[in-house]
């Protein structure tokens, strides 16, 4: 994720520090995810299992298992809400919002980088048939190493891979609906 930003999606708001700091103590190379938790989705159920996986930090974005409820926030609450309102994510008014602390993945979803390349005809990652090769196998390897201990993701999509530009290194993001 860039510097002071913000990652709106349909269930959740991503944020670095610039953002949550005023209100809560930064974390080093932690992002904050607030979001709402439903019945069938649990991004804690599974993470100290994939956090035990041989170099799960090259692979995922890593979850602390702590959350809290964003009320318990007055301030920062009324932010969050106004976020909420001026992205127009409709799926989070009226909810209980949680947050909790995940890994920084990377500045750019994998879907990004299609549209890019749709857009522009060239892209700045995918610049030769190996670097779609090497993204593939590093996933797959990701999803073996899931597989093996029984855990299914379930929601692999271009938006839950993050790739970070400075590094080239791809990762698999948000288990909320993974699975044993």
């Amino acid at each position: 994720m860039k510097e002071d930003s913000i990652r709106v999606g349909g269930f959740s708001i991503v944020m670095d520090h610039h953002h949550y700091g005023k209100y809560l103590t930064p974390k080093e190379n932690k992002l904050l995810k607030i979001t709402y938790l439903e019945s069938n989705q649990d991004e804690f159920q599974h993470m100290e299992t994939i956090s035990k996986i041989p170099r799960a930090k090259d692979y995922f974005a890593l979850t602390e298992n702590i959350k809290f409820k964003i009320d318990s926030f007055p301030k920062f609450l009324e932010e969050v809400e106004q976020i909420i309102i001026d992205k127009e994510v409709d799926t989070m008014k009226s909810q209980t919002l949680v947050g909790f602390f995940i890994d920084n993945a990377g500045d750019k979803e994998i879907f990004e980088t299609v549209i890019e390349m749709i857009e522009d005809r060239k892209s700045s990652v995918w610049k030769k048939p190996q670097d779609i090769l090497n993204f593939a196998q590093h996933i797959i390897e990701g999803l073996d190493y899931l597989h093996q201990e029984k855990i299914c993701h379930l929601d692999v999509k271009l938006e839950n891979i993050m790739l970070d530009t400075k590094t080239k290194k791809f990762k698999i993001i948000d288990f909320g609906y993974a699975t044993q």
